[in-house]
């Protein structure tokens, strides 16, 4: 339990890049005849930061061109104009 260790990440979670700085921190005991203490073992080995990679993009949403933006205007404006003259129908009737 006592001695150096280093500490180097093996690998990372799904969607992030591992971080193989080596860290190396050393756990002592002051006197062989002093009880643990938990603050004995604590150790601060520096900052660990998750480097998210990111490596394609889903294309959940689809892609907004105006192409498309364009297509969606006029289908709404020919569904206004289609239940404009149904409901121009029903009333003359």
């Amino acid at each position: 339990m006592w001695g150096t260790y280093t500490l180097v990440e093996q690998k990372a979670p799904n969607g992030y890049v591992a971080d193989t700085t080596p860290r190396t921190f050393t756990i002592v005991r002051s006197k062989a005849t002093d009880p643990i203490d938990a603050t004995q073992l604590a150790k601060d080995v520096g900052a660990i930061e998750n480097e998210i990679s990111i490596t394609s993009l889903s294309m959940t949403g689809g892609e907004w061109t105006p192409r498309n933006v364009a297509l969606i205007g006029i289908s709404a404006l020919v569904l206004a104009a289609v239940s404009y003259g149904i409901a121009k129908r029903r009333r003359r009737g």
